[in-house]
This record gives C-alpha cells, structure tokens and sequence, in this order.
C-alpha cells in the first residue's frame, strides 16, 4: 500500500472511532464493555489489510487479534463458563501460529508451537464433552503419531 493510501485509511479509522467515541459521549449509542472486543477485531482487520498490502510480518499479529476477539467478546458477554470459549483461549493463538506457518518461508517453524497449543486447546474441549482424561487423549494422539510415522517410513 502506498502511503497516500496508508495514510487515507488510517485517518478514515481514526474518524470512524473517533465519531463512535461522541456518539458514545453524548448517549445516542450505547456501548457495553464487550465493546474493547470490537477493538481486538478491528486492530485484527487493520494488520490484516496490511498483510494483504504487502507486509509479510503481519499475518501472526492479524490472525491473532482475529481469532482473540471472538472469546474474548464472549467473556465479556458472561458466557466464559461454557467449554468452548474457554477453550477459544487456547485455540486463538495456537490457530494463529498454524495460519503464519502456513505462508511458509521462515514462518514454517511456527507450524510446531502452533500444532501443540492447538492440541492442548482440543484436549480440553474433548475431556470437557466425553469425560476422556487428558492421558488418555494424549496416548492416543502419540499412538497416531506413531502410526503415521510408519505409514510415511513405508512410502518413501
């Protein structure tokens, strides 16, 4: 992005939020606290634009204020009992580092803290739902590690 257009955008943003925050001011919009949820997703979009403009360092930074606003709307909703939004806590930034991975390059190594942080956050809604004990889950997972392992041994 060019910086007549980068600057364009940011003092759009700014205006948005600012005409938001007088709205809120003098009462004709009611904001709730969820509302900093809003802010998560919107810095998430802002460094996503700036990814898909051109700057590769912005994809973790995008994907993780995307995947955090979603729990963290629902947290603050009053719905952090429920399984799954605990567990989104976990997920968001395991989620985060499998999609960096994915662009390759020197992002592929975040593919190893991403796929644990994502298992663990599995394990939680899988011990959650079906009574199974983390040890159990986690045999089995190292079971089927196994077993791909071979699998890939005898192809190549």
């Amino acid at each position: 992005m060019s910086k007549k257009l980068d600057r364009i955008f940011l003092g759009t943003i700014l205006i948005v939020f600012g005409c938001l925050g007088l709205a809120v001011n003098f009462g004709y919009l009611r904001l709730g606290l969820e509302s900093l949820a809003l802010v998560t997703l919107a810095f998430g979009g802002y460094f996503l634009i700036h990814y898909l403009s051109g700057n590769r360092g912005l994809l973790f930074p995008a994907l993780l204020f995307l995947f955090l606003s979603l729990p963290f709307w629902f947290t603050l909703k009053g719905f952090d009992h429920l399984i799954w939004v605990q567990a989104g806590w976990v997920l968001a930034p395991g989620l985060a580092f499998l999609g960096a991975s994915l662009q390759g390059g020197t992002y592929t190594p975040l593919a190893i803290p991403g796929g644990i942080v994502t298992a663990l956050g599995l394990f939680i809604i899988l011990e959650e739902l079906y009574g199974v004990s983390f040890e159990t889950i986690l045999a089995a997972g190292l079971i089927v590690a196994g077993i791909a392992l071979l699998w890939r041994a005898q192809r190549t």
